[in-house]
């Protein structure tokens, strides 16, 4: 399902409003509390994004663009990525904390095959299992 369904335009200061647009075109916004990381918020709210170190920010594939609202860079970004891609908006989503509302393009070779997840599968086999599949229609 593609359908946006809009939330209401009430604000609530303690919650921020984050847009994850994938490169499929699936469109999803969620409120969560201020501080809370772009990963956890994607997690929550069935938005599917690669990692494998649990959010520590040791494997570096939880890489999003931050393309409206601001999330101020951290030390571990600044090993992810080149200075260009900084200034680009690339973040790595399990460090970038909301405290703001944002619009966050979640790639589509970064992302993870949704049904799967549904089915409590662990991210990495979901990666596999899309791998699995772009291979098939090549074969």
């Amino acid at each position: 399902m593609n359908a946006v369904e809009p939330l209401p335009l009430e604000t609530h200061p303690e919650r921020v409003r984050l847009r994850f647009e994938q490169d499929d075109g699936t469109v999803k916004e969620a409120r969560v509390p201020i501080g809370t990381t772009v990963f956890d918020a994607a997690s929550w709210n069935g938005v599917a994004i690669d990692s494998t170190c649990g959010g520590h920010g040791t494997c570096k594939k939880c890489k999003v663009r931050i393309e409206s609202g601001e999330v101020a860079p951290t030390a571990i970004d600044f090993r992810a990525f080149s200075p260009d891609e900084i200034r680009a908006g690339w973040r790595l989503a399990c460090r970038a904390a909301a405290q703001e509302d944002l619009v966050v393009d979640v790639p589509r070779d970064l992302a993870t095959v949704l049904g799967a997840t549904n089915e409590g599968r662990t991210r990495q086999t979901c990666r596999d299992l899309d791998l699995a599949a772009r291979l098939a229609v090549l074969t």
